[in-house]
């Protein structure tokens, strides 16, 4: 499948192969028209060290010892009414295998957003995305609609975000 997706997941540095990627709120049959993104979040978490100043009424001083995370959530729904949603096979597929390799010792995920390609990631040596939680729940108000939750965590080098 070609690059149909607003959003998309992919896993060893490729987005090219069905097999190995997830493309959501495309307008390719499969699995593109299917999977549709109602959240994007990125998440980025700094690590403080507190100081105490006892016997005073300052405040604790902080340290900033630097960035310790990055992490990208993503809420939405498989629709699965007009036929299966390939993307939850492919999440659970992905989540039981090796997550990091020889080749991508940081992390095999990388994601790609038309809208907002400062976060944007492809993996490499030194840097990619580790897939850390994917979870479903039926919305039975909507028959055929799966409802997600995925995680991703950016591990290594971080001048290779965006």
């Amino acid at each position: 499948m070609a690059e149909t997706g607003n959003i998309c997941i992919f896993r060893d540095g490729v987005e090219t192969s069905a097999t190995e990627k997830v493309d959501f709120d495309g307008d390719s049959a499969t699995p593109d028209a299917k999977s549709h993104i109602e959240t994007y979040n990125v998440t980025m978490t700094l690590v403080t060290q507190e100081n105490p100043v006892p016997d005073t009424n300052n405040p604790s001083g902080l340290q900033d010892t630097g960035l310790a995370v990055v992490q990208y959530e993503i809420t939405g729904f498989f629709d699965g009414t007009g036929g299966t949603a390939l993307g939850i096979a492919q999440f659970r597929d992905w989540l039981r295998e090796d997550k990091t390799n020889a080749t991508y010792p940081f992390g095999r995920f990388g994601i790609r957003n038309d809208q907002r390609a400062e976060f944007n990631v492809v993996s490499t040596s030194t840097k990619g995305l580790m897939l850390e939680h994917f979870e479903t729940n039926e919305e039975y108000e909507y028959t055929g609609r799966t409802g997600f939750t995925v995680r991703l965590r950016f591990n290594g080098d971080i001048s290779g975000l965006g």
